[in-house]
């Protein structure tokens, strides 16, 4: 390219005798508007390059970038970031807003808690309760039982009791699914004892 470029400049020069200097500014001028217009992809790919080399999430993991959805990272290319969200939708983040956003990464530890809050009418005794919510956990299959789960009564409002129930689990890309079990039996277990 930079040989087609002189051998280019020195015919103008030479052979049809133009002035180089109205060559070389308006060759500046073409330069700059190139370079504006491609400003933000250079932006994304050092990006690119930086989360590459800090490697804050790799593919197959669950992150939520900013303020965008969680989901799970399918492609980091030169320019975007791909998450594969729980309602199945690509959603591609360009990457100088990944690079100064904030990033969870879910799957970088091992476990990942979850503090649901359950609300029971006021009038049934919080040690009773706390009984109750924390057999209902320990009888969930998906959470793991080490570290322990926890019931924490949280207070009374004119029309509840708050709980929170607190547990772990290994598998953040089946989330609901989990919630869904735990629901359901804390669900069974409150109908059982009357409440």
């Amino acid at each position: 390219f930079i040989i087609y470029f002189f051998f280019f400049v020195g015919i103008i020069a030479f052979v049809f005798e133009q002035a180089l200097t109205s060559i070389l500014a308006t060759s500046g001028v073409i330069a700059m508007i190139i370079g504006l217009a491609i400003q933000i992809n250079i932006s994304n790919i050092f990006s690119g390059i930086a989360i590459n080399i800090e490697r804050p999430f790799r593919i197959g993991d669950w992150v939520q970038i900013g303020s965008f959805d969680e989901g799970e990272v399918t492609d980091i290319t030169w320019r975007s970031t791909r998450l594969r969200t729980r309602a199945d939708c690509m959603l591609s983040i360009p990457n100088s807003i990944a690079s100064e956003s904030a990033i969870i990464n879910y799957s970088y530890l091992p476990k990942f808690w979850l503090w649901p809050t359950v609300y029971v009418h006021p009038m049934h005794p919080p040690d009773r309760v706390k009984k109750i919510l924390l057999d209902a956990l320990l009888s969930a299959d998906q959470i793991l039982k080490t570290p322990a789960p926890m019931v924490i009564f949280t207070g009374i409002n004119e029309w509840a009791a708050s709980y929170w129930v607190a547990f772990c689990s290994n598998d953040y890309a089946n989330k609901f699914t989990i919630l869904e079990d735990v629901w359901t039996r804390i669900w069974f277990h409150l109908n059982r004892s009357g409440i």
